[in-house]
């Protein structure tokens, strides 16, 4: 059988698993995002957008309740965040950033997003775990660590390696 690099499969927005990185065609260009497990509100699908470029809203946002049912491209494994861990990019206890979208979180073995809602000043909060989708519920703990750059690379075992994705606080993704 032919192999394929980049891994990847078209499949529905509902089919694609919680935690898989998504290109969402979009007329504006296409969205990358993590699709969530579930919705706050149980409809639709949710998904944590990383590459918006909506003027005056963060490129980064949680989306709740997207219904559209259109195909995608979902990258099916061996996707791989790295955070950076050089002094300038690392926050432990994570105070200064508390209120950046986009950074990753750390708290003990578990990785998270942080995403505000798209619509501005409704205070939505959302932290999604990076790996699975998960929502976090309830508050952080105070022993976290902040990233607030990371990549998004996909590699293989023929050591051939692509960046999906580049964030940093203060940059536009392209």
């Amino acid at each position: 059988m032919n192999e394929i690099f980049p891994p990847i499969n078209a499949v529905s927005l509902e089919t694609a698993r919680p935690g898989s990185i998504v290109r969402i065609p979009r007329s504006g260009g296409p969205i990358l995002a993590l699709k969530a497990d579930k919705s706050p509100n149980d409809t639709g699908h949710s998904f944590v957008v990383l590459n918006s470029k909506v003027a005056n809203r963060p490129s980064v946002y949680f989306a709740k309740n997207w219904r559209n049912e259109n195909s995608c491209m979902a990258y099916k494994e061996n996707l791989q965040f790295e955070l950076s861990v050089h002094d300038a990019d690392l926050n432990i206890g994570g105070s200064e950033l508390w209120d950046v979208p986009g950074v990753i979180i750390s708290t003990g073995d578990q990785f998270f997003i942080r995403a505000f809602a798209f619509e501005p000043f409704s205070g939505d909060v959302h932290h999604v775990n990076i790996q699975t989708g998960a929502l976090f519920a309830g508050q952080l703990p105070s022993d976290i660590c902040t990233f607030p750059s990371w990549q998004i690379w996909l590699r293989d075992s023929k050591e051939r390696s692509f960046c999906i994705f580049k964030f940093k606080i203060g940059e536009r993704a392209p």
